[in-house]
């Protein structure tokens, strides 16, 4: 089987072009996760890095969420690095905005 290695970022663009198509493969809820998910992770090639080698996508998603580069947590379990991105997380203007777009 011939595999085609694609890029995170190239993901992300045919993601956000083809909403409509994605929507019958995957709910919509999980396909805002994922655009969302690439847009933290842009300029975090570490979190990029360790998705492509492996990690659970919960594990980068909730990572992501932490403004501060911590590393992926591996100590604690998924739910406790959702609890740790609920301690840290703060919600600008702008990301309130992009939010309220992705709906």
């Amino acid at each position: 089987m011939d595999r085609t290695t694609i890029s995170t970022d190239q993901i992300e663009q045919r993601m956000i072009h083809r909403q409509a198509e994605i929507s019958r493969l995957v709910s919509l809820g999980t396909a805002r996760s994922l655009v969302r998910t690439m847009r933290r992770t842009q300029d975090r090639p570490d979190l990029r890095e360790a998705l492509e080698t492996g990690v659970s996508f919960d594990r980068i998603e909730a990572v992501s969420r932490i403004p501060d580069r911590i590393g992926l947590l591996e100590h604690l379990d998924v739910a406790g690095v959702e609890r740790e991105a609920a301690l840290h997380t703060r919600i600008t203007a702008g990301d309130e905005q992009r939010s309220s777009e992705d709906q």
